[in-house]
């Protein structure tokens, strides 16, 4: 009979830059803030327009295109605002989902 090994996964990318304790950049600071508000989603006006997150829009939507690229944060089902269809995000906070029994084998 297999012996079963318990493990956990934790996620292991870092909140914020290593730099200091506290988001200093754009991309770190709308990263922090999808990971706070997680499960719920964002749009990047709702994030543009969010006083805890201070910078230009433009610099707020290339942060949101490159934690995609980073697979940090993913699109989800968009959402109407102000009578408009608008993208929403969420943050990923770890990798892969659901349990497996991984049987060892004897050596």
């Amino acid at each position: 009979m297999a012996e079963i090994v318990p493990f956990s996964i934790a996620d292991y990318t870092p909140e914020v830059s290593n730099d200091s304790e506290s988001p200093t950049t754009v991309q770190d600071k709308v990263l922090q803030k999808l990971r706070k508000i997680h499960p719920e989603t964002y749009t990047i006006n709702q994030m543009i327009h969010d006083p805890m997150v201070e910078g230009k829009d433009a610099a707020i939507r290339k942060s949101f295109q490159r934690l995609i690229k980073k697979g940090l944060i993913e699109e989800c089902i968009g959402a109407f605002e102000d009578d408009n269809f608008s993208k929403s995000y969420k943050a990923i906070l770890a990798c892969g989902e659901g349990t497996y029994l991984v049987p060892l084998e004897e050596s």
